[in-house]
């Protein structure tokens, strides 16, 4: 079955160019490379279309994932004397080995081989399968807000501070605790 993100966003191709990408940067590090049956998940960052109007219905209802899009961002690469322009969609790459510990994470330009708790819980949900595809939408305070989906179903995760701690919301859970936030900093933008 096609995952629902990437059948939104028609970005297969694009995936599959993105792992190729990774799997060459893995080889630069030694240690990485060493290690058997690494696995790549990836969460995109994404922004909604400049001509979206969304109500708070579109975010109750799933619609508002129709309007979103993958960020992009030009990285050159050089082939002989000739400098090639290459357009890649921007993510959180998290590499795991074989029993789903994070190894390292980072994007098609860099890794960086350590683990960070709040990226290893959310590699973990990859690998434990809780979430086939998962994104990320910057709040108006700056903070990500990281939404996973599973088969129909939304999931938003974020690190409480209050409790210092990873959290997972039911999409009804975070449109009841976080929602005027992240629903205000469209806004902000222009939305509504």
């Amino acid at each position: 079955m096609e995952k629902l993100g990437f059948k939104i966003l028609h970005i297969k191709k694009d995936m599959r160019s993105l792992e190729k990408g990774i799997t060459k940067r893995i080889k630069e590090y030694p240690d990485i490379a060493k290690i058997k049956d690494v696995k790549q998940f990836h969460i995109l960052d994404l922004e909604f279309k400049e001509d979206a109007i969304l109500a708070s219905e579109n975010f109750k209802n799933h619609s508002f994932l129709y309007h979103l899009y993958p960020i992009r961002k030009d990285k050159f690469t050089r082939i002989g004397t000739l400098r090639k322009r290459d357009n890649h969609i921007l993510t959180y790459s998290l590499i795991t080995d074989s029993k789903g510990n994070l190894i390292a994470y980072g994007d098609i330009l860099s890794l960086h081989p350590t683990s960070v708790t709040f990226l290893a819980n959310f590699a973990k949900l990859f690998f434990d399968k809780e979430i086939d595809f998962a994104f990320s939408i910057y709040s108006a305070l700056g903070m990500p807000y990281f939404i996973g989906i599973k088969g129909n179903n939304l999931y938003a995760f974020g690190w409480d501070y209050d409790i210092n701690d990873f959290v997972k919301y039911t999409w009804e859970e975070f449109i009841e605790c976080c929602f005027d936030d992240w629903i205000n900093s469209r806004k902000r933008k222009g939305k509504k």
